[in-house]
């Protein structure tokens, strides 16, 4: 996350930074869309603002509202780059007045010493919602800041092997399915890119649990693989992940050249001191193989998994 939140605040504090005398915003800001984010790849938007004493939101508090609007469900980052002379409080709600905050989660203080602020919010359903920075103060003073905007949907997603997926929860017992068709025969392997940690459950085709919930993580080096059949669809349900965690993961296919039967009927001959590759696939029963002795004799058969 460290390296994502980064990029954003480059452009972030450039706007900030040049805002100078620029004209002071009125209450309500013009609307921004949230991009959605699926891997760490994509662009947040970037906008500048700026508020002073005189930005009346209420009697006793000033600052801007910042519509939000969002395509889909999920969570929206925020990344606030600041140049603050006051204290103040962030909010996000679905009114301008910001009293349902409770339903996105977000209403937290921030101190005019902070250089980067990252704030999350919850957004139930696509809509607009309303951002309010606010401060009260009876001294002069402007606030400046920069802030990036996008959003992780809790939608589903079909995996790409390689790209690195952003996972964003709206709580811990939701999961983030990911929708995957084997191109060979070969295996998938499910690795996290951050210290927050997951857990993983496999269904096929018709969303049946093939593989039960299995925890991974970068912290402890766990890294998940499951055998894939050509040509079949598979769901992954990624969860664990909770509210405020950031998790970042990747997939991986490697394809498998094998000798097996899945049936006793098709069973792969099997030659002495000689090498076979299987695979077995998630939801299979497993694989046959077979051979023959032409006398009585003891025989080894070595396993490497």
């Amino acid at each position: 996350m460290k390296k994502l939140v980064k990029s954003f605040l480059v452009v972030a504090t450039l706007l900030a930074m040049t805002m100078g005398m620029a004209t002071l915003v009125s209450a309500v800001e013009p609307t921004v869309t949230a991009p959605e984010v699926l891997t760490d790849a994509d662009k947040p938007v970037v906008r500048a603002y700026e508020y002073n004493q005189n930005s009346t939101l209420s009697s006793s508090e000033e600052g801007v509202i910042i519509p939000v609007r969002v395509n889909k469900p999920g969570v929206v980052l925020l990344v606030i780059s600041s140049l603050f002379e006051e204290d103040g409080y962030i909010s996000a709600s679905t009114d301008q007045e910001g009293k349902n905050w409770s339903t996105t989660g977000l209403f937290d203080s921030f101190d005019k010493n902070e250089d980067t602020i990252v704030e999350y919010f919850k957004a139930p359903k696509a809509g607009t919602y309303y951002v309010r920075i606010s401060t009260i103060s009876n001294e002069t003073y402007t606030n400046r800041f920069g802030m990036t905007f996008c959003y992780i949907s809790n939608t589903q997603k079909t995996v790409t092997p390689n790209k690195k997926y952003l996972i964003l929860n709206q709580d811990y017992n939701k999961s983030q399915v990911f929708k995957y068709k084997a191109p060979a025969n070969g295996t998938v392997q499910v690795e996290a890119l951050t210290d927050v940690g997951s857990s993983v459950t496999v269904l096929n085709s018709k969303k049946k649990e093939i593989a039960s919930k299995s925890y991974f993580s970068k912290y402890s080096g766990y890294v998940k693989t499951f055998a894939v059949k050509k040509g079949q669809t598979y769901y992954f349900n990624i969860s664990g992940v909770g509210y405020n965690k950031f998790e970042k993961i990747k997939f991986k296919f490697n394809k498998v050249k094998e000798k097996s039967g899945k049936k006793k009927a098709k069973a792969a001959k099997l030659k002495a001191k000689k090498k076979a590759k299987g695979i077995v696939n998630i939801g299979d029963k497993g694989d046959w193989y077979k051979f023959v002795n032409k006398k009585t004799k003891k025989v080894q058969i070595n396993i490497k998994v």
